[in-house]
């Protein structure tokens, strides 16, 4: 079976409020200043992937049937078969995580953050492309343009974490990527994040028998 790559892993900004012992600071802050970044939020879901019409987690071995996934496939990976061996990376809201959002419309559970053509993931600007072939969003952009140092990037990022996530509660954290497209094998040197203070990592077995569904617009 051809099945889509994994996301790969990634850093964390050093000044990021969580650090878990498994994982790791990125060593290349400085590739995040005194030029373009997007910055996007961080929502609190599932990492899910739609590849060929399928659903997968963030482990890509096999589709997943599993109930939370149960938003994003019927409303959504069917339409991936139009996009042939091209992974789709987003945030499903379906399963509640650790912050419970505001009641969502069943067709919008899923959030894209990143596309991957091949060993390319795709400009900001065609995931947004993509994003509106499949009629799903993208998570929010918080901010896109320079910041002059790594302290005004941390400054900025501690700040918004004070404000409301832009469905309902509090931010998870953020991302930080390069707009322009690049090579999965530099993806460290891209992409970035930066957690909320006691951030719960989600553990697989506890989830799987206690998840509890999102609240749904009726």
């Amino acid at each position: 079976m051809n099945t889509p790559p994994k996301y790969c892993r990634t850093s964390h900004w050093p000044e990021s409020e969580t650090v878990h012992e498994d994982d790791f600071l990125s060593d290349y802050a400085n590739e995040f200043v005194d030029k373009e970044i997007v910055i996007t939020e961080k929502l609190d879901g599932g990492c899910t992937t739609l590849f060929n019409g399928e659903v997968y987690a963030r482990s890509t071995g096999m589709p997943s049937h599993d109930g939370w996934m149960a938003m994003v496939r019927k409303h959504h990976s069917w339409k991936t078969h139009q996009f042939p061996n091209i992974a789709f990376y987003g945030e499903d809201l379906f399963g509640v995580h650790s912050i419970s959002y505001n009641a969502l419309l069943e067709d919008e559970t899923y959030y894209l953050f990143a596309v991957r053509e091949g060993d390319t993931f795709v400009s900001w600007n065609d995931v947004v492309m993509y994003a509106n072939m499949l009629h799903v969003k993208t998570v929010p952009v918080i901010f896109r343009g320079i910041m002059e140092n790594t302290i005004e990037l941390t400054k900025f990022m501690q700040a918004q974490r004070k404000t409301p996530s832009a469905l309902g509660p509090e931010k998870e954290g953020f991302i930080i990527r390069h707009p322009e497209k690049f090579n999965a094998a530099d993806f460290e040197k891209h992409v970035v994040k930066y957690v909320r203070k006691n951030h719960v990592q989600t553990k697989d077995k506890h989830w799987r028998k206690n998840w509890q569904s999102c609240q749904l617009k009726k």
